[in-house]
């Protein structure tokens, strides 16, 4: 059985490949996590109790990302007018 955080990460690759055009190494998704965590992104709003919405520095663009906190694993990038 696949867990949730692997699932999620490979969720996350797939639509940067997708939306952004890029592929992302697993360094890269630690380094935005650690932006997030750090309080270097920025909050953009909160979904849920354990999923927020952030933009990070990935790449010299600012991309908007889902941060899932129990996982501690980026969710998915999301287009920048999908945000109210």
């Amino acid at each position: 059985m696949t867990s949730k955080r692997r699932c999620q990460y490979r969720h996350a690759k797939i639509r940067f490949i997708q939306r952004a055009g890029m592929l992302p190494e697993r360094a890269d998704f630690e380094d935005m996590v650690k932006q997030i965590q750090t309080g270097k992104a920025k909050f953009v709003d909160r979904q849920s109790k354990r999923v927020t919405r952030w933009r990070v520095d990935y790449a010299g663009k600012d991309r908007l990302v889902v941060y899932d906190k129990n996982t501690k694993q980026i969710v998915t990038i999301l287009e920048d007018d999908w945000v109210k």
